[in-house]
């Protein structure tokens, strides 16, 4: 083999290596149904493909469970899969999140007392929510602000050179209730009624209160994600363990929402002044856990049974 030959053998080989091995490095999102994965191996999420599809969102029914707010029902049509957070954002890789960035929430967290009282305690955070936790419980204490910053913080990780916001955001309303739900009609995704072998949450009509629970569920505060079994989605703890802040922002009902499965942000009489949470939590009784519950709440409001997961775009 000549010089030139050789040369031109070698130079080719490492072109096919180097592409190779970028090839390796960047992974292509993969947009299967039910197939789950990381951008990044340690401080992202795992996530899991929910499909395209459509379902009817909300409920018209008035009773304890719902107030009107849930209504009216109306179709709504996911074009394209998305991707959801297997597990609700846990209080490690939150941890993890601050120790990189240096952010720091603001003080204090609204706890019940002795008395059974809601009280800002301004020596309560994500840190210290009052009760111990793993760091593989969910995270609490957490705002809807303080969601938007570690989102941010995500997307710069996946994404350090691009100027738009990036893949990862809160789930809209719809995308939560859709992947929720997972294909059922029930009022739960396990079926008609509540039950402690499925999910973590209070005690019915004594929340919180020291009565016994039953089943998987022992736990009287927060558990540690993927405790109990999933959905057909893939998706723990997608009721109950901790109300989960959506995207949007809070209107009265459904009259005018996008069928689309976009975030309904638009700004009317005030309403972003609230945004919505979902899922019910470990404080809760069993009726506030259904998917079609909404929950307005101040995005800059900390809450010991408040935490998030996220969603990515797929584009």
């Amino acid at each position: 083999m000549s010089e030139s030959i050789s040369r031109a053998w070698w130079v080719s080989l490492l072109v096919v290596l180097t592409a190779m091995s970028a090839a390796q490095g960047t992974p292509p999102i993969p947009t299967n149904p039910g197939t789950k994965f990381r951008d990044c191996a340690r401080d992202c999420p795992l996530m899991v493909v929910v499909p395209a599809g459509t379902f009817t969102m909300g409920t018209d029914r008035l009773d304890i469970e719902s107030d009107g707010r849930e209504a009216p029902t109306h179709t709504v049509t996911f074009a394209k899969p998305f991707a959801v957070g297997v597990y609700d954002v846990t209080r490690g890789e939150f941890a993890r999140f601050v120790r990189a960035s240096g952010y720091r929430t603001k003080k204090g967290c609204n706890v019940v007392d002795s008395e059974g009282r809601w009280i800002s305690d301004p020596d309560k955070n994500w840190r210290n929510p009052g009760f111990a936790q793993t760091d593989r419980d969910p995270v609490v204490c957490v705002s809807w602000n303080d969601a938007q910053k570690y989102i941010s913080w995500l997307n710069k990780k996946v994404h350090p050179n691009d100027t738009d916001d990036g893949p990862y955001r809160l789930p809209s309303e719809a995308e939560w209730e859709y992947a929720t739900r997972a294909g059922t009609a029930t009022s739960f995704y396990w079926g008609p009624e509540a039950s402690h072998k499925l999910a973590n949450y209070g005690i019915e009509d004594c929340s919180p209160c020291g009565a016994m629970k039953d089943g998987r569920d022992q736990w009287y505060f927060t558990s540690p994600v993927g405790s109990f079994p999933a959905n057909a989605f893939g998706l723990y703890d997608a009721s109950g363990n901790v109300w989960q802040w959506t995207q949007d922002c809070t209107h009265y009902n459904y009259n005018g929402a996008p069928t689309d499965g976009s975030a309904w942000t638009t700004d009317t009489d005030s309403a972003c002044y609230n945004r919505i949470l979902r899922g019910g939590s470990w404080l809760d009784p069993g009726w506030l856990l259904p998917p079609f519950v909404r929950n307005p709440w101040a995005p800059d409001d900390h809450n010991y049974a408040n935490g998030f997961r996220v969603a990515r775009t797929l584009d």
